[in-house]
C-alpha cells in the first residue's frame, strides 16, 4: 500500500466524520482547515496506537474483526430495510453494463472499471505476518488468498445491496455516496450507516499503518533505503519498531498537507503519477519473474502454493493485464469531470520513464537477490500480496543449532529471527506495494 493510499484514506476518514456532524447538526458549518485538522490528527492517533504494545494483541484484532463483520452486516440491513427505493435485483444478471464514460466502446469502458478494482495495493499485510507467524511460508500465502477471496465476496453484496436500494437516476446524478444515503435513507438511518463507515475506515486504517510500518521496518532492516541503521531501531521494552512508524506518519501527514492544497499543476501531477507508480512497482517483479532461473523460487521446497508450469503463462498474462491498463490509464473514464489540461497530462507523461527507471533499480538491487514467488490468483499478484521465503530454511536450521524450538515474537521476542539484527538469512519480504 503506497503512502498516497494511506494518506487518501486519513482523507476519506475525515470527510466521512466532518459529514456525519454537518448532518447530525445541520447548523454547523464546516471549513477547509478542519478537513486538514482531521486528517492530520487521525494519522497521528493511528500512528501512536501502532507504537504501542497493544497493537500487538491478537485478542484486540479477533475484537475488531468481530466488530467489523457485525457492522459491515448492520449496515447493509439498516440500508435495505429503510430506503424509500426499491427494485428486483434480477436486473443485475441478465441486462448488459450501461457505459456511461467518455469511452464510446462498452466492453472498453468494462475492462477499465476490472482493471481499477483489481490494482489495489496490499502487500505489507503479508510483510508483517511473515514477522510474527509461525510457518510464515505456508500460512502468509494462504491468508493473503482468502482475505482476498472474502473481500470480493464483500464487494460483491456491497454491490447488490446498492443496487436494490438506490434508483439508477440518483446513481448517477449524485456525485458521492453519502449524497445517495441522503436522497434514499431517513436521516437516522444515514447517521448510523455513516457512523459504522467512520468506524471501518478507522480500523482500515489501522491494519494499513501496522503493516506498513512493519514493512518499513523490514526494508530497514534489509537496508532497503538510506539511513536503514536508525530506522531499523526498536523500542528497548516492547520491541517495537517506533522509529519506522514514525517515518510512515511523518511522511504521511506531509503528503497529506500537500495533496490537500488546492488543485494545481503540482498536486495534479502528483495524483496522476500516483497510478503509474503503482503499476509499474507491480509490474517489475512479474518481470523479474519471468527472466529469473528455472526453479529459483523452489530451492528448498518450501514454496507450497507454486503453480507448477502453469506459473510463467499465467504471470505473461498479468504482465499482459498491466501493460493493458498502463495504456488505457490516462482515458479520462468520469463523464461530469473535466480531463486535465494537456500540459498536465504531458507533464505526467513524462514521469512515467523516471518512474520505470527508479522502480527497475530498486527492484534489481533489492528484489533481484531475493526471490519474487509465482502469482497464485490475478488479484493477489496484481496487488503484490506475494510473499517468498526460499531461505526459510534458516528456522530450521537456526533452531538446531540452537537446540530448541524457534520461537517467535508474540511469544519471546528475542528469539525471533525478524528482530535479530537483519541476517541475510533471515525471512525476506518480496511483494508489490509502492515502496517510499
Amino acid at each position: 500500500m503506497s503512502i498516497y493510499s494511506l494518506v487518501s484514506e486519513s482523507w476519506i476518514f475525515a470527510s466521512l466524520l466532518i459529514k456525519l456532524i454537518s448532518v447530525y447538526f445541520p447548523k454547523w458549518k464546516n471549513y477547509d482547515w478542519q478537513l486538514y485538522g482531521v486528517a492530520c490528527l487521525n494519522i497521528l492517533t493511528i500512528g501512536s496506537f501502532v507504537t504501542h504494545s497493544a497493537s500487538k494483541s491478537s485478542r484486540l484484532w479477533v475484537g475488531l474483526l468481530i466488530i467489523t463483520f457485525g457492522l459491515t452486516i448492520a449496515i447493509y440491513v439498516v440500508m435495505a430495510i429503510t430506503s424509500n427505493h426499491r427494485q428486483n435485483a434480477s436486473p443485475i444478471f441478465v441486462n448488459s453494463i450501461v457505459n456511461k464514460t467518455q469511452i464510446k466502446s462498452d466492453w472498453w469502458a468494462f475492462i477499465i472499471a476490472i482493471l481499477n478494482v483489481f490494482a489495489i495495493p496490499g502487500a505489507e499485510s503479508a510483510a508483517y505476518m511473515v514477522e510474527e507467524t509461525q510457518q510464515a511460508e505456508v500460512v502468509v500465502p494462504r491468508a493473503m488468498f482468502f482475505a482476498t477471496f472474502f473481500t470480493y465476496i464483500n464487494m460483491i453484496i456491497l454491490q447488490y445491496f446498492c443496487y436494490v436500494s438506490f434508483s439508477e437516476e440518483k446513481t448517477l446524478s449524485e456525485s458521492n455516496f453519502t449524497s445517495l444515503l441522503e436522497a434514499h435513507c431517513p436521516r437516522s438511518a444515514t447517521v448510523f450507516i455513516l457512523a459504522g463507515l467512520l468506524i471501518l475506515t478507522w480500523i482500515q486504517q489501522l491494519s494499513q499503518f501496522l503493516g506498513s510500518s512493519r514493512f518499513a521496518w523490514a526494508l530497514a532492516r534489509d537496508r532497503a533505503f538510506p539511513w536503514a541503521s536508525f530506522w531499523y531501531q526498536l523500542s528497548k521494552g516492547s520491541q517495537i519498531p517506533r522509529r519506522a512508524a514514525m517515518l510512515i506518519v511523518t511522511i504521511s501527514i506531509v503528503s497529506s498537507i500537500l495533496l490537500g492544497l488546492p488543485q494545481n499543476n503540482f498536486t495534479l501531477v502528483i495524483v496522476r503519477s500516483d497510478f503509474y507508480l503503482s503499476t509499474i512497482v507491480y509490474f517489475i517483479p512479474l518481470l523479474l519473474y519471468l527472466t529469473s532461473k528455472k526453479g529459483a523460487l523452489n530451492l528448498n521446497n518450501q514454496n507450497y502454493w507454486n503453480l507448477k508450469s502453469f506459473s510463467k503463462p499465467f504471470t505473461l498474462l498479468l504482465v499482459a493485464v498491466l501493460l493493458l491498463r498502463f495504456t488505457i490509464g490516462a482515458f479520462p473514464i468520469d463523464p461530469k469531470g473535466e480531463p486535465p489540461a494537456y500540459p498536465i497530462r504531458a507533464l505526467t507523461t513524462l514521469t512515467i520513464p523516471v518512474i520505470i527507471i527508479i522502480s527497475t533499480i530498486f527492484w534489481f538491487l533489492y528484489g533481484k537477490r531475493h526471490y519474487i514467488t509465482p502469482p497464485k490468483n490475478i488479484k493477489a499478484c496484481i496487488a503484490g500480496q506475494e510473499v517468498e521465503l526460499s531461505v526459510a530454511r534458516s528456522i530450521e536450521r537456526r533452531s538446531n543449532e540452537e537446540g530448541e524450538a524457534f520461537r517467535y515474537p508474540h511469544n519471546n521476542i528475542r528469539g525471533s529471527v525478524a528482530y535479530e539484527g537483519g541476517s541475510k538469512d533471515a525471512p525476506i519480504i518480496c511483494g508489490g506495494g509502492s515502496y517510499i
